[in-house]
């Protein structure tokens, strides 16, 4: 069916009088920045235009089609955009309606047949007209020939004539050679025969594109492409780099030719693909910026098109690599920006490649080979090279940390700083860090690293591996201090990540259990220790460490081992006591002395544990599991790694702890003075507190922030605002001896005191220093590693809490108490802030867990309302957001375990306490308690008809006296929203629903009366009671909602907008009605 025509108007344009106002509102929109509005706007347009159509009416289509045509002329806004979509819409929607031609020929009223002196406005306008043809699929093979030919001789021309649109033109022009994919002869005839005309002159780089395009689609002959691209003969790339260089105006988009061109030569030319490759880099890297802008584009596009790894160097050049390098770590520099999207094409080239290792590794080796480097990253100030490596497979890994390692081993000009070889080194830590593949290949490298961290000789017929036979090589030049404790890091980060693999493998049932778990730990960590007893029966062998006796240091492992080899039962307490073994017997490497103080009382928990006696029989001594626990908790302000071992160990100790093990752990969190410090427990730590617990290694390395630590010792030393101090200034007078005297006569001689004099000089004034502001100094030092200790026994505590197989209340109420009485004088101080966090999770962490009563246990109502006291004061105190959300989290818990535990009547000590917290919330001025306490907890707690509560009274007491400030009436409706939402409806009845909603609804209307704007708040409160209340539902008033819409009505119109727009509809539905 053809358009129907519309009557025009005086002027020839066609009327809107008579077109829906509905279809008219929304054509404005179609101009709007908003892409969801434009959207929504087409989306309600075509509804519209479908509904009439099935009445028959199609006046408003042909209305629509004029004025989107007519509007593609338009630059306003988005105009162009939106017509286009709508244009496309309604030619897809209805087909039936909307003849091809007939829209065709619209278009060429309004804008004239396309000629190549037509101006932008018109030439865009004819672009995008054919643009929405050819995306609602209305030109297909069957379309008449003379339209098809019509569209394609106006495409050609304007790719030809115009510039600014020819990419747009190319994709065009790539959707219409789709209508030829079933008839080759309507192509030949309409396409190819017009291209075999062309003449030789005009736009060159828009015909061979075109001719480019039939060849991929249509297979051309070679020898026609061969004659029209490559010009003069196959293997000269002269004029095909020439149109590229050509494409350089179309910067920053990039001109689909390129990609052609290379698609082209790999299909007819493979044989010269790297003589194209070496022709066009040295072509297009020139010292035209904007050619070489260019050339940054056309790299990724080639290195999609390599057919082997050779190709990767040659596009990757050192002119390549160089200028990389300089448009990267110069941020004023004018490639900048192209080369950091570059950048972002290279690393998603590399995870395309991901399964091509020999690509990968040559792709890598170009960015550290000359010019390029190994530390490429630092050079550039980029990632590249550490993204690049990130997305190597485990096949590359292998091979990449091969290469590197023959680099290190081979390198004999090594400088002082031995940089080369440490950043091998940390890159080969970082790629084993990613591997995930088979532990063999981590426990090779780590017997390497451990191996050249701490010994210096050691036999030539070193076997790193059984089964391959693979020896250990030896460095060319002599390892370095730097690159040995690089050697130390790695070995540490390799034990880490061996130990995270083994501690998530999984059985053949899907899950893993307590048993399997430490099997594959100690496996793994077993097969390290029979390389180590192999290695020390080397009588070659000498430590770095010359301090060390190799004698003594040898006698230690070996009972170490004796003691791991003599455990032969299979208990849980056996894995257990292994674990703990083996990891003695590797942090001996590092801390020997700590080591040999342990083991005697950790053979004596060994003992203990796997003695016949019964533990009945003496009832006096403590068991095994609470001895271990008391040296842990001394050791564990030891060094970091040895902090470590114990928190990565802890979790499998919880299930043999007794009561008496976890009061040591609360009184270790509680008591200062009963741990002994010493100067090299001071090592830096850092708050951190993501320990999920099963996958990865349990370690937080906790601490104050060094920063601030600092600044308290500057404080300390630096008040102001202390008192001066006569004594200190005479000491330091008498320190300064005859130099004090001639400052104070003002004698200018220039006395100049000998060297040993000014020694003498410095010597007594340090003294006199250190005895005024050394304690001071200590003391603070003493009060860190104090905050440090405590935040390693919430460690222990918080992996107790998550994996004790049977977590009593009494033992969740002492840690509770302990918590909160350290919180109750430390919330608000700065200097606890690492120590409040840590605080924090636990109490959120203890508000999931469900903890178990057990008939021992002396667990009365006082107790429970003591916490609950504690509980509800520190929520009164505190301004810390985070722990205010886990006391309310912590509040609820309260309550649900005092209902399991309690009588009915035993809760009545709940309704008091949050009573009298509610009432005091609203009274005192300052109050840090938040709503959502009582929001939360009112509805658990209180199971009958909520409106005949006192709760109820006091929030509807406060809600509705204008004696009460705004804000505290605002916070009362809050509350009360939040409550009706949560509570059930066997709490609420109607009658007293209906009397509270015509209540609330007086009071909105007099509030609206009002008419102020800082009442905006409080409307919208009462409306949302209103809302939850459903008032609209219940047999209310009609006459008050009618008021209430009228008030509404009167209100000034930016005002009126802020009211709730679902409230306000439901009035005027009511009013209709």
């Amino acid at each position: 069916m053809k358009l129907v025509k519309k009557k025009n108007d005086s002027d020839g344009r066609k009327s809107n009088a008579n077109c829906n106002q509905i279809i008219l509102d929304h054509f404005w929109h179609l101009s709007g920045s908003s892409e969801e509005r434009r959207c929504r706007s087409v989306q309600i347009i075509v509804q519209n235009l479908t509904k009439q159509i099935s009445n028959n009416q199609y006046n408003d289509l042909s209305y629509c089609l004029d004025r989107l045509i007519r509007g593609l002329t338009s630059s306003r806004e988005f105009s162009r955009h939106g017509f286009c979509i709508l244009l496309t819409e309604l030619l897809q929607h209805f087909p039936e309606h909307t003849d091809v031609a007939d829209v065709i020929k619209i278009a060429e009223k309004e804008f004239g047949h396309f000629k190549s002196d037509f101006d932008s406005e018109l030439t865009i306008a004819w672009t995008l007209f054919i643009s929405c043809l050819l995306k609602s699929k209305r030109i297909t093979n069957d379309t008449d020939k003379e339209i098809i030919t019509k569209l394609f001789e106006n495409l050609f021309l304007i790719g030809c004539k115009k510039d600014y649109v020819e990419i747009i033109v190319c994709s065009l022009m790539n959707s219409f050679y789709e209508i030829f994919s079933d008839d080759k002869e309507l192509f030949q005839e309409i396409v190819v025969d017009r291209l075999m005309k062309m003449d030789e002159h005009g736009n060159m780089l828009f015909k061979t594109y075109l001719i480019l395009l039939c060849f991929q689609r249509f297979k051309l002959s070679k020898e026609y492409i061969v004659k029209n691209v490559y010009k003069s003969n196959s293997k000269d790339f002269t004029n095909i780099i020439k149109l590229i260089k050509e494409t350089s105006k179309f910067q920053p988009n990039i001109h689909p030719i390129i990609e052609l061109f290379t698609v082209l030569i790999k299909q007819i030319d493979g044989d010269n693909l790297d003589e194209y490759f070496a022709k066009l880099i040295e072509g297009i890297f020139k010292v035209d910026m904007v050619k070489t802008s260019l050339g940054f584009d056309i790299i990724p596009i080639m290195l999609d098109n390599v057919s082997h790894h050779s190709q990767i160097k040659t596009i990757l050049s050192p002119t390549v690599i160089r200028l990389l390098i300089q448009t990267l770590s110069n941020k004023q520099h004018p490639l900048n920006k192209a080369a950091l999207v570059l950048c972002n094409r290279l690393e998603n080239y590399s995870l395309k490649i991901k399964d091509q290792t020999s690509l990968q590794i040559e792709f890598a080796r170009c960015f550290i080979e000359k010019p390029g480097s190994i530390n490429f990253d630092e050079l550039s100030r980029s990632k590249l090279l550490f993204n690049i490596l990130k997305n190597f497979s485990n096949d590359s890994i292998k091979e990449w940390i091969s290469i590197l390692m023959d680099l290190m081993i081979k390198q004999d000009n090594v400088v002082a700083s031995d940089f080369y070889r440490v950043r091998c080194l940390q890159q080969i830590t970082h790629l084993l860090k990613c591997y995930t593949g088979d532990d063999e290949f981590l426990m090779k490298n780590c017997k390497i690293f451990l191996v050249f961290t701490y010994f210096e000789r050691f036999s030539e017929d070193l076997i790193l591996d059984n089964d391959s036979g693979e020896k250990l090589k030896r460095f060319k030049y002599p390892i370095s201090e730097k690159l040995r404790r690089q050697f130390k890091s790695s070995f540490q980060n390799v034990i880490v990540h061996l130990y995270a693999i083994s501690s998530t493998v999984s059985t053949n049932s899907g899950s893993i259990t307590f048993k399997n778990k430490l099997a594959n730990q100690i496996e793994m960590l077993t097969q390290l220790k029979d390389f180590i007893m192999v290695l020390i029966k080397d009588k070659k062998l000498e430590l770095v460490n010359k301090q060390i006796s190799m004698k003594k240091f040898r006698e230690v492992l070996l009972e170490i081992n004796e003691k791991f080899d003599s455990i032969k039962t299979e208990e849980n307490k056996c894995y257990v006591f292994r674990l703990f073994y083996l990891h003695f017997l590797i942090e001996s490497f590092e801390n020997l002395s700590d080591i040999q103080t342990i083991l005697p009382d950790f053979n004596e928990c060994f003992n203990r544990a796997f003695s016949d006696k019964n533990p009945k029989e003496k009832s006096s001594d403590p068991l095994w599991s609470d001895v271990l626990v008391d040296l842990l908790i001394s050791l564990i302000t030891k060094s970091k790694s040895t902090k470590n071992i114990i928190l990565m160990t802890f979790k499998y100790l919880v299930p043999f702890i007794s009561p008496i093990g976890i009061q040591s752990l609360n009184e270790a969190f509680v008591n200062d003075g009963t741990i002994e410090f010493e100067d090299e427990d001071m090592d830096d730590e850092e708050d951190d507190d993501d320990d999920d617990g099963d996958g990865e290694m349990e370690t937080t390395d906790q601490i104050v922030d060094t920063d601030e630590d600092d600044d308290e010792d500057d404080d300390v030393l630096e008040d102001d605002t202390e008192p001066v101090d006569d004594e200190f200034k005479k000491n330091v007078l008498k320190a300064l001896g005859s130099a004090a005297e001639h400052d104070d006569d003002g004698d200018d001689s220039d006395e100049v005191l000998s060297d040993s004099e000014m020694f003498k000089l410095d010597e007594s004034l340090a003294q006199v220093f250190k005895q005024k502001y050394g304690e001071k100094k200590r003391q603070a030092e003493k009060a860190s590693m104090i905050k440090s200790f405590k935040l390693r026994v919430l460690d222990l505590i918080k992996i107790l809490i998550d994996h004790h197989p049977k977590l009593s209340v009494e033992i969740v109420f002492t840690i509770l108490t302990n918590i909160f009485n350290f919180l109750k004088s430390n919330h608000s101080s700065k200097n606890m802030t690492a120590l409040n966090n840590k605080c924090q999770q636990l109490l959120q962490q203890i508000s999931k867990t469900n903890p178990v009563f057990i008939e021992n246990e002396k667990i009365a109502k006082d107790d429970f309302e003591n916490l609950l006291t504690v509980l509800l004061e520190l929520q009164c105190k505190c301004k810390n957001m985070d722990l205010q959300k886990s006391f309310i989290a912590l509040t609820s818990w309260l309550l649900s375990l005092s209902r399991n535990h309690l009588s009915e009547n035993d809760l009545e000590f709940f309704h008091e306490h949050i009573e009298r917290n509610l009432l005091n919330f609203f009274k005192r001025a300052h109050n840090e308690i938040k709503p959502e306490v009582f929001k939360t907890i009112i509805p658990q707690l209180y199971r009958e008809n909520f409106f005949d509560s006192s709760f109820f009274e006091i929030i509807n007491q406060f809600s509705s006296d204008d004696k009460v400030r705004p804000f505290k009436r605002c916070i009362a409706l809050d509350i009360l929203e939040g409550i009706l939402k949560r509570i059930s409806d066997d709490q609420k009845t109607e009658s007293r629903l209906i009397e509270f909603g015509e209540k609330y609804q007086r009071e909105l209307l007099e509030t609206l009366k009002k008419s102020q704007q800082n009442e905006i708040k409080i409307i919208n409160l009462y409306i949302q009671v209103l809302m939850v209340i459903d008032i609209f539902s219940l047999k209310t008033s009609e006459n008050i909602k009618t008021d209430i819409l009228q008030a509404i009505n009167s209100l000034p119109k930016n005002f009126r907008r802020q009211i709730n727009k679902q409230f306000v509809n439901k009035l005027k539905s009511i009013e209709s009605n």
